[in-house]
């Protein structure tokens, strides 16, 4: 989260892809947050909490806005879809802003949608630190190595728990600067505005 704010924070006109019903920029300053999502429950969730300045709702793999945005991120999003959708959503985007933001699982995650969940949160496709890398993105671990956790139905620290919670933030710095061996990968590409 801290990474996060430290590369959002004081954004002007920030774009949130698969925005969901929680999401972190709630807890970031912003003049303009945008949510984009399909499911309506989510939005109108997110719209409770009042996270974002407006939305709007639509699909992924039929995405089509053209206006500039500051940051564009997508937390946790194009592993909803497949693989070549994703590096296509990824490739329009690059060209409505100055900052992409993207946190994906590492690997394979077959995590399955919870009772409640948005009926797309089935993990479709595979991302690893090297197709990042090989778009032109800076890439960093998040949230530890995979060793640390159980992989089921849903992602868990390994028990016990508090020992694994004392690992991971001792190791923080070797877990930020090995994403090819974490649970997740954070994702920035920084570029100059195309007009």
């Amino acid at each position: 989260m801290k990474e996060l704010i430290n590369e959002i924070n004081e954004t002007d006109k920030v774009l949130d892809i698969g925005c969901g019903k929680d999401s972190p920029l709630q807890y970031i300053k912003c003049k303009e947050k945008i949510g984009y999502d399909f499911y309506e429950p989510y939005i109108k969730q997110s719209q409770n909490k009042r996270i974002h300045n407006r939305y709007v709702i639509g699909d992924l793999e039929k995405f089509n806005l053209n206006e500039f945005f500051d940051c564009i991120i997508a937390l946790e999003v194009i592993e909803h879809i497949g693989k070549q959708e994703g590096i296509k959503l990824l490739n329009k985007i690059e060209k409505i802003t100055n900052k992409i933001i993207i946190t994906v699982p590492s690997g394979c995650l077959n995590l399955k949608p919870q009772k409640g969940d948005n009926p797309k949160e089935k993990h479709i496709s595979e991302w690893e630190n090297k197709d990042f890398v090989k778009l032109g993105y800076k890439t960093y671990g998040l949230n530890g190595f995979r060793w640390m956790f159980n992989i089921k139905d849903k992602l868990e620290l390994r028990k016990p728990k508090i020992l694994f919670k004392i690992i991971r933030k001792i190791l923080k710095k070797q877990i930020i600067n090995n994403p090819d061996y974490t649970i997740q990968i954070l994702a920035i590409k920084n570029k100059g505005r195309k007009e």
